[in-house]
């Protein structure tokens, strides 16, 4: 569900000019949709929605799934290769 709302949230805005502001959105965006940074030592934090709650792992997008977006917006804006060699 926060994987959800994080893409609304995404897609509502004008696209960033660049890979690095992308990135600096997506981690907006999440702190400002969870109320904490990842880099805040708590590991999980409650995320409401629809009126349904679920815990967000803030290890696991600190460590995968941000790294993961990232990772792919520097491979459509053409920063990486987008082929494994």
């Amino acid at each position: 569900m926060a994987w959800d709302v994080l893409r609304d949230r995404i897609c509502a805005v004008p696209a960033p000019e660049t890979a690095t502001e992308f990135a600096t959105l997506l981690r907006q965006e999440f702190t400002l949709l969870v109320g904490a940074d990842t880099d805040n030592d708590a590991t999980e934090r409650e995320f409401v929605a629809d009126g349904r709650s679920e815990t967000v792992h803030l290890p696991t997008w600190r460590t995968i799934l941000l790294p993961l977006l990232t990772t792919r917006a520097r491979q459509l804006y053409g920063e990486l290769p987008t082929e494994r060699p």
